[in-house]
């Protein structure tokens, strides 16, 4: 086979890899989580709404929810979808699935100009099935643009060496500045990455294709601080409550988490505790690449290029922001920049060992392949029953529905309880409110607000811990997590 039918091959396997990304987005995950829930209810109200939020605000860069914020990139990313109607799980992780394979094509093409184009195709297979990014891509949340812009960053940047033109420069800092609008790390991870490029490129900077480069991810990113700056976004406060600084020992707690999320085990042997973050029975990637990944990074660390000291630099950034935090470490959603630094130090391994040593590669080659078939065992068989608690939506619309029935049944207030994350959400996308009936249903305290009442009422609460006091439960089914009990009348 000549070279041009190999490149063919190739590039006709990376497309047909990717229909496994876009199978069964519906049941795989086995069930809508409540940040997807408000995700979907929020872009539909949203462009449905001339732009208004459910708090009311407009077209703004950060959306209010429960008192804190969160990035509006999904929302408008969503438009699309929302727009044309009410939109389901297979539309809303539609969007998501199509942002994680335009952020392979953007990877595979960097690896492309750095090496050669068949290398980077053959290596863009490792990252079409890699479990980190795999499972993030199935899922509706907004960690999976910061590779995406990160990639961007990227590419733009080493063309710019190249080429040196201005464009690519200032591209490259407006991707920059976009990762700061897609997750709440960014605002923490851009500066350390602009601080690696200051010690980096000082020697080289030059005027035109600096200021390039500054104007472009100034464009973007001056918003961001300016609302960070004046408390607009809420972020402060929801960091104060899981940060490392309330620690006994802050900066120790914060290098054990910091090692954790480097941690080989945990990379490529156990991965994140959190089933929506991780596969079961595998790391962040395959156990197989480690070898890769030695020989990667040994490649960059011998290597004197301005590029790969880059690349080094940003793997030693990428687990500070969630090191900050002590909430379930750890925790490789907060740490989603550290996913791209690592496979393109795998990828990178993985070409070098197929240049340099291609017999090692052709009898490893066959390893690789039999354990892809078993991840997609693991993807589509074992993680939908070993995962379905954590996708806890569905679970909620259904005690939803059976709580309906049973208050037309016994004629009495139905309430649901405050300890439910995001039931406001959950409610008014199950019942499809729109956003003048949400507001008046949440001014109906008695749905969502704890108050006292002197009349027996019905409640919608957690199945665990169950309190019996004068609970009567009337719905205990088959609902692992909620359930329905009428409060207050033990007769």
């Amino acid at each position: 086979m000549d070279g041009k039918r190999e490149n063919l091959a190739l590039l006709l396997f990376i497309v047909a890899a990717f229909i496994p990304r876009l199978t069964l987005l519906s049941f795989n995950p086995p069930g809508l989580f409540r940040d997807e829930v408000e995700k979907l209810y929020h872009s539909w109200t949203f462009w449905n709404h001339g732009g208004e939020t459910l708090e009311g605000e407009v077209y703004p860069l950060f959306i209010e929810i429960e008192g804190a914020t969160t990035s509006g990139i999904y929302h408008y990313f969503s438009a699309v979808f929302t727009m044309a109607g009410f939109p389901t799980a297979l539309q809303g992780r539609l969007i998501i699935a199509l942002v994680g394979i335009i952020t392979i094509c953007a990877f595979i093409t960097l690896l492309g100009k750095l090496f050669s184009g068949k290398a980077a195709l053959l290596a863009g297979i490792l990252f079409v099935f890699s479990p980190w990014h795999f499972l993030f891509s199935r899922w509706i949340q907004q960690g999976i643009f910061l590779p995406l812009f990160l990639a961007a960053f990227l590419l733009f940047f080493h063309n710019g060496k190249v080429k040196k033109w201005s464009a690519f420069y200032f591209m490259s800092g407006l991707s920059l500045g976009l990762a700061m609008y897609s997750y709440a790390i960014a605002i923490v991870l851009v500066p350390l990455i602009m601080v690696g490029l200051i010690v980096l490129e000082y020697r080289h900077f030059q005027w035109r294709t600096g200021l390039a480069f500054l104007a472009g991810l100034a464009l973007l990113a001056v918003p961001v601080l300016h609302q960070q700056a004046a408390g607009v976004t809420g972020e402060a406060s929801r960091f104060a409550r899981i940060s490392v600084f309330n620690a006994p020992s802050p900066w120790w707690e914060f290098i054990i988490n910091y090692l954790q999320h480097l941690s080989p085990w945990n990379l490529f042997i156990t991965g994140d505790n959190n089933l929506r973050h991780s596969y079961p029975y595998l790391g962040m990637f395959h156990w197989y690449t480690l070898p890769f990944f030695a020989g990667g990074l040994i490649y960059l660390i011998r290597n004197r290029d301005h590029y790969c000291r880059l690349i080094l630099w940003l793997l030693l950034v990428s687990p500070v922001p969630a090191s900050l935090t002590m909430e379930g470490i750890p925790h490789y959603l907060r740490a989603i920049p550290l996913l791209l630094m690592v496979e393109f130090i795998i990828e990178t391994g993985m070409i070098k060992v197929y240049q340099d040593f291609p017999r090692f590669f052709r009898f490893y080659a066959p390893l690789i392949a039999i354990n892809l078939l078993v991840f997609m065992g693991v993807a589509f068989y074992f993680y939908p029953v070993k995962s379905l608690p954590l996708w806890d939506a569905d679970f909620f619309d259904m005690a939803l529905k059976e709580g309906q029935s049973l208050q037309a049944e016994y004629n009495r207030p139905f309430y649901i309880s405050e300890h439910i994350l995001y039931r406001e959400y959950m409610y008014g996308y199950f019942n499809r409110l729109s956003p003048e009936q949400f507001h008046a249903v949440r001014d109906v305290e008695v749905y969502f607000t704890s108050r006292e009442m002197k009349e027996p009422y019905l409640e919608l609460h957690y199945r665990y811990p169950f309190q019996e006091n004068d609970r009567t439960p009337l719905c205990t089914g088959q609902n692992p997590l909620f359930m329905v009990s009428l409060v207050g009348d033990k007769d």
